[in-house]
């Protein structure tokens, strides 16, 4: 399946030269999280997010109308092709910890952007979305572990076996136990048929 399967092709766009206050009123008004930067010709020249704006206005401590979209957008865009396979989409996603990537033709022009949420639409396994979604919404820590985890071969874990020492002792202890056990058993076979004192002396006495 390909990008332009998938990709949503109606994009609100919003120029370098407009006001934060014009882009936050277009991401309230049509429900985003944030828009393309196109020049006058249509080619992708920046991503602009609803947390660029929040953050331009704490950092400058300007009203959004007297900030402009050029300063604050991000002008390192990462894209997709409308022929490129959805897989790479996917890999792009996770790499970069993105929730959307525009679409661009050969020239970069914007053709298009495609979600997480037009990926989960799509006919891709559920689990594909959610480990996929995992790796977009983990922490930069997560992420390296995952990293490592993945390149590190897997190791059977084998239980160690028993000193040879330990089980020597263990085998003198049951043989002295054994032979201990044998002993006494004797000893009350013996004590049972050997007469009491008593009973030979009343024997002695009668015949006397």
């Amino acid at each position: 399946m390909k990008v332009s399967e998938c990709m949503s092709p109606c994009v609100h766009t919003v120029l370098p030269a407009a006001t934060l206050s014009e882009a936050a009123s277009m991401l309230w008004e049509h429900d985003l999280g944030a828009l393309p930067v196109v020049d006058a010709d249509g080619h992708l020249c920046g991503m602009l997010t609803d947390r660029d704006i929040s953050m331009a206005a704490l950092t400058s401590g300007r009203a959004l109308h007297q900030l402009v979209v050029s300063n604050h957008m991000a002008s390192t865009v990462f894209a997709v092709m409308a022929q490129d396979a959805l897989s790479v989409a996917e890999q792009r996603l996770a790499m970069h910890q993105l929730r959307r990537l525009p679409v661009v033709d050969g020239e970069g022009r914007l053709v298009g952007i495609i979600a997480l949420s037009d990926l989960a639409r799509s006919s891709i396994p559920g689990a594909r979305i959610k480990a996929l979604l995992a790796k977009i919404c983990a922490s930069r820590t997560q992420q390296v572990q995952l990293t490592q985890a993945a390149a590190e071969p897997v190791k059977e874990v084998i239980p160690a076996a028993a000193p040879a020492r330990s089980l020597t002792r263990r085998s003198s202890k049951e043989s002295t136990g054994q032979s201990t056990g044998q002993s006494t058993k004797h000893a009350r076979q013996k004590r049972a048929t050997k007469p009491a004192r008593s009973t030979l002396k009343q024997r002695s006495a009668k015949a006397r």
